[in-house]
């Protein structure tokens, strides 16, 4: 004979959404290092790329030229730098978390119900 209790149900729709939450902020981390991984290099890349000639007349006048786009390789550089900051805490936490309510699905409980229909104890198996 079995008995279920909405406590149970409602731990198990509780679980259920924290995981999911969980796992929602685990693949946006792992979108969002990607993402700046690739722009961190990328910037890198084309701040290395970038190259200043100055010249020089008599003394008096410079002109100085920049070949390459020194703004592009900051933004990406800056914006890489930003996903990954932001990407690999939100990876780390969202992993961790879905894994520990995952557990607690599929975990055995032994409940003491203290209302008055249900007195007594009540073994659990999630699923």
């Amino acid at each position: 004979m079995s008995f279920k209790t909405f406590a149970q149900q409602d731990d198990k729709l509780f679980y259920l959404s924290k995981s999911e939450k969980y796992r929602k902020m685990k693949n946006a981390g792992g979108f969002l290092t990607v993402t700046g991984g690739i722009l961190f290099v990328v910037g890198i890349v084309t701040l290395s790329n970038v190259s200043e000639t100055t010249t020089y007349n008599n003394g008096t006048t410079t002109q100085t030229n920049v070949d390459g786009n020194v703004g592009a390789g900051v933004a990406e550089f800056l914006l890489g730098t930003a996903g990954l900051g932001a990407g690999i805490p939100l990876w780390i936490v969202g992993a961790h978390n879905e894994k520990k309510y995952n557990r607690k699905l599929e975990s055995i409980s032994l409940k003491i119900n203290s209302t008055p229909q249900l007195k007594g104890l009540t073994l659990c198996y999630r699923f």
